[in-house]
């Protein structure tokens, strides 16, 4: 049974990719899947030109010339414009068009195993789904297919930070145990005439030095890697580091703790009355949520209720502060949010000490959290091994 192993950094690249307009990765919502498949839609990306449009310079001149690029871990090298930003990290690097209208990625994972094709699709299937599918960017997929090499590729659009539309191509290869994604994309008014030339420096990525490490070795010092979980109904998923344990598992809740810190996770689902109809549902739970923290604790004390989308939909989160009976005290949040008719409830706590320090586990894990369809998802084959 397949297990997606992420690194923690690469789970969480979007702290240096995210200044990036046109690059929509977010550590949001590596995710839930399904059967791997994304829905098919014919058509060209491209917009239609109106007749007054000026065609645009295509962001690869013939006179640019191209460069070599080797990471420094000499996984992989690649061509790119020389005109071009890179950005280099730990498991990539991204390539930038001066005028932000394109770019290509480069990002590589050690998931010590060797991956058959279905494995593969579903993770190039994991990787959108955590980085591209919310409200936000508007994802719309365009084609989904597995070359005769068996490189999986996957085309889709999305909508970027300064409202303009981009198409996107991603390719998903394995090299003995090294999984890599090739990443390139441009606003729809440059791919039709730049997507071609993309293609041709996605063409020159050449896999290197693909032997695998051990967790604990000089080039992984032990970092954990980020699993799926979610309850028995499927409803739901997040990612949770490999350190955190799963105290509580149920139809419909499902708990994960930080034994040596303290921190704790939990996402719970279950009925609201009128959750389907009325916009203040998710204020009144969360307010009820803290209430109910309030008679076990006593001395809580809490701010206003304030909106926070969850996985797309509308929702509210309350910060609370207490002092636990073994006299810690503790900070966190209840977030909460409707999702098809029924309420979603979300707990997290730290020792108050080390809470700000204890974001960092917790916003990937919000991040992350995307609502499943259970007759479609398989979530499975994602569990932990």
């Amino acid at each position: 049974m397949m297990t997606v192993r992420l690194a923690k950094a690469l789970a969480c690249s979007a702290g240096w990719m995210v200044a990036l307009a046109w690059l929509l990765i977010a550590c949001t919502p590596s995710t839930p899947a399904g059967p791997a498949v994304l829905p098919q839609v014919t058509g060209s990306p491209a917009a239609p030109a109106s007749p007054q449009a000026v065609t645009p310079t295509p962001v690869i001149p013939a006179e640019v010339s191209l460069q070599t690029f080797v990471h420094d871990s000499n996984r992989f090298r690649i061509q790119y414009p020389e005109t071009w930003q890179s950005f280099e990290s730990e498991e990539g690097v991204i390539f930038v068009e001066p005028g932000d209208h394109a770019g290509l990625s480069v990002f590589f994972d050690d998931v010590q195993e060797t991956y058959s094709t279905d494995d593969l699709n579903l993770y190039l299937t994991n990787y959108i789904l955590r980085n591209f599918l919310n409200k936000e960017t508007n994802f719309k997929p365009i084609s989904q297919d597995i070359r005769s090499d068996q490189v999986v590729i996957a085309q889709f659009s999305t909508i970027n930070e300064a409202g303009n539309e981009i198409i996107n191509e991603l390719r998903v290869l394995q090299q003995d145990t090294i999984v890599y994604l090739v990443l390139m994309n441009a606003t729809t008014e440059q791919w039709p005439i730049s997507g071609d030339r993309l293609r041709e420096l996605a063409n020159t990525f050449t896999p290197e030095n693909t032997a695998s490490y051990t967790k604990g070795s000089a080039e992984d010092p032990a970092a954990p890697i980020w699993v799926l979980v979610g309850p028995d109904s499927k409803a739901f998923a997040f990612f949770r580091a490999s350190d955190w344990e799963i105290r509580r598992l149920e139809e419909d809740l499902v708990s994960v703790e930080h034994e040596e810190t303290g921190m704790a996770f939990t996402a719970s689902q279950f009925s609201w009355p009128n959750a389907a109809i009325d916009p203040k549902a998710p204020e009144k739970a969360a307010l009820e949520a803290v209430q109910t923290l309030a008679e076990a604790n006593p001395d809580l004390e809490h701010l206003p209720p304030q909106p926070f989308p969850l996985a797309g939909e509308p929702g509210t989160t309350i910060d609370f502060l207490y002092t636990a009976t073994d006299g810690t005290k503790t900070a966190g949040s209840v977030v909460t949010a409707v999702h098809k008719g029924q309420m979603l409830k979300i707990v997290f706590a730290a020792p108050a000490n080390i809470y700000e320090a204890s974001l960092e586990w917790f916003n990937p894990m919000l991040r992350s959290f995307t609502f499943l369809s259970p007759e479609e998802i398989l979530l499975e084959e994602l569990q932990p091994e």
